[in-house]
């Protein structure tokens, strides 16, 4: 179902009729913090693994953390549209932002 105009806001109104846009109504405040990736690595024993020379225990996270201005209309500031910022066109779509990852690895060596 599509919304009537009588049930936008004011400034949806004003943002979707070319005759009032102003360039300014385009322009949102885009700070951003992320933390992308974080590791810590440490050495595991050798004595808790039988017959192993060395072992290793790394735990990262990717996408972990994330702030983001709350006037910024979309979910994230570095998901754009399907031309990035190269397009002649600039446009706010909303793309799923990209998931956290968590990961733990055992290197082991014999």
């Amino acid at each position: 179902m599509t919304p009537k105009i009588d049930q936008a806001t004011a400034l949806q109104t004003q943002r979707c009729t070319p005759s009032t846009t102003r360039s300014d109504y385009w322009i949102y405040p885009a700070d951003y913090f992320k933390v992308r990736d974080v590791s810590v690595s440490i050495p595991v024993p050798a004595r808790y693994i039988s017959g192993a020379s060395s072992a290793r225990l790394t735990l990262s996270g990717h996408n972990i953390w994330k702030w983001v201005n709350k006037d910024f209309p979309a979910l994230d500031p570095e998901t754009g549209n399907n031309a990035g910022f190269d397009s002649k066109v600039r446009s706010l779509l909303e793309h799923v932002p990209p998931p956290a990852l968590y990961m733990m690895s055992l290197r082991v060596t014999f």
